[in-house]
């Protein structure tokens, strides 16, 4: 609850009220500040990805858009709390939590999956925007670091990092290009 909150934050509840009206505003405040972060490494991404090449391999991208939420999810500090608030978003805010994404990181998101979808012209928008949905339940469940791989105590977070990210982008990638026969 709000209250537990503010009394875990030692802050005063009216403030709260006063500052952010709800305590799903409050919530969405919290996602914003971690999201902007990772807003801002995927438009650094797919800046860096399209420089290099007008046509990038479609394993690029999917480097580009995974990496950075998988290094935001990771964090020794505030990972954790993250994937958290992101996993609660979902499930009892869906539609605030979905408008909210698509108002404030909908155009960097848009811009990917055109990338993204130019090589899938042989697959219709609906069955690109699927598996693209595919993509990132993957992505989100590796971020909540919920399968049988874990980022275990004395594993250098590095290599797990790159380690899964690689295995992500693969995985993705097959699931993207694979023919539905």
């Amino acid at each position: 609850s709000l209250r537990q909150v503010t009394e875990l934050a030692e802050v005063n509840l009216a403030s709260v009220n006063y500052h952010f009206g709800s305590k799903e505003n409050l919530i969405q405040e919290v996602f914003r500040r971690h999201l902007d972060g990772l807003n801002v490494e995927r438009e650094k991404a797919f800046e860096e990805v399209m420089a290099a090449n007008a046509n990038p391999p479609l394993s690029d991208l999917l480097k580009a858009f995974i990496a950075p939420a998988l290094r935001l999810s990771t964090d020794p500090v505030h990972g954790e709390y993250f994937v958290q608030i992101v996993t609660r978003g979902f499930v009892e805010y869906k539609d605030q939590f979905r408008e909210c994404l698509s108002r404030e990181y909908g155009d960097i998101n848009r811009r990917f999956f055109a990338a993204i979808a130019k090589h899938l012209p042989h697959l219709p928008d609906q069955e690109v925007a699927r598996r693209l949905d595919f993509t990132i339940g993957a992505l989100t469940y590796s971020m909540g670091d919920f399968g049988l791989t874990k980022l275990a105590d004395g594993t250098d977070r590095e290599d797990y990092l790159r380690a899964t990210i690689d295995s992500l982008v693969r995985f993705s990638e097959a699931g993207l290009t694979r023919s539905a026969a």
